[in-house]
């Protein structure tokens, strides 16, 4: 039985650029008959080249710079299907998730804050390789939890920091 191919090793961005247009401004890949390339899964959009289904943000950033990203690829605005490469960024998996927007369970409206059985406004952070929760402390208002957590969050995510 032959050995699959591995389609980032052998793809190369001058062949890729002969299959695709990639525009920048609207982050969308077009096929040369002019019809748009893709399908979204999910929360993301994929292309498929070579017989391979490959993730757009990735594939974008691999038409853009020429090579494949090391890490994540993080979408500035939390947009999942906004493939602009001006909205992409390489990350590690903790920056990442510290750009996740608030969960859609969360009851307090804030990031990070959640209201515990004795009436007070928790905060906590999930950061670091090992993924674990830390607990930030306790608080009267939601407001100064929360801004607990985004202190702890721009310690730990820098830029990637996301306050909703």
């Amino acid at each position: 039985m032959p050995k699959p191919i591995d389609i980032f090793s052998h793809l190369s961005v001058v062949l890729l650029r002969k299959l695709l247009r990639y525009d920048a401004d609207a982050g969308l890949f077009y096929r040369p008959s002019g019809k748009i390339a893709g399908r979204t899964t999910g929360r993301y959009t994929d292309v498929r080249v070579g017989g391979y289904r490959i993730l757009s943000h990735r594939l974008a950033w691999f038409y853009v710079y020429g090579q494949w990203p090391v890490a994540d690829i993080d979408h500035i605005n939390g947009n999942t299907k906004d493939n602009r490469i001006d909205n992409l960024r390489e990350a590690t998996r903790s920056q990442n998730l510290g750009n996740r927007k608030i969960n859609k369970n969360n009851k307090t409206g804030l990031k990070g804050v959640y209201l515990d059985y004795r009436g007070k406004y928790r905060a906590q952070i999930t950061a670091g390789g090992n993924s674990k929760t830390k607990y930030i402390g306790s608080f009267t208002t939601a407001q100064e939890a929360h801004t607990a957590y985004m202190a702890e969050a721009v310690r730990h995510f820098g830029p990637f920091a996301r306050a909703e």
